[in-house]
């Protein structure tokens, strides 16, 4: 299993947390070029990809760079509504010490946001 990417940390409007922002994800198919975000950590939102890697919940960017192990699941949710998945998790994900809650489910895009003391 691949080592967790080390981030440093910024101070930002008075509040510190880590910071990374990785190369989009591109995929060309039929002549044409799609590009995805790559992910995104800053001090208070985080943009990254929910995966269960060796039976273990955390998150990577685009290239499959794990980010984070420490992803505790606190809730879920079935019947989102949703064509992509039938269930959503309720997440905490921390990096550097600081705590994101958000939601999402293996193999998507969670968008998450700090804790107040997170």
């Amino acid at each position: 299993m691949p080592e967790d990417l080390k981030l440093p940390n910024i101070t930002v409007d008075g509040v510190t947390g880590p910071v990374y922002n990785p190369p989009p994800g591109v995929v060309h198919h039929k002549g044409r070029e799609f590009t995805a975000g790559g992910g995104f950590v800053s001090p208070t939102y985080l943009f990254l990809y929910l995966e269960r890697i060796d039976g273990v919940l955390c998150v990577t960017d685009w290239h499959g760079n794990v980010v984070s192990r420490d992803v505790k699941v606190i809730g879920e949710r079935y019947d989102p509504r949703s064509y992509v998945t039938s269930r959503w998790l309720y997440v905490h994900i921390t990096i550097n010490g600081v705590t994101y809650s958000g939601m999402g489910d293996t193999g998507m895009y969670v968008k998450a946001r700090r804790i107040k003391g997170g």
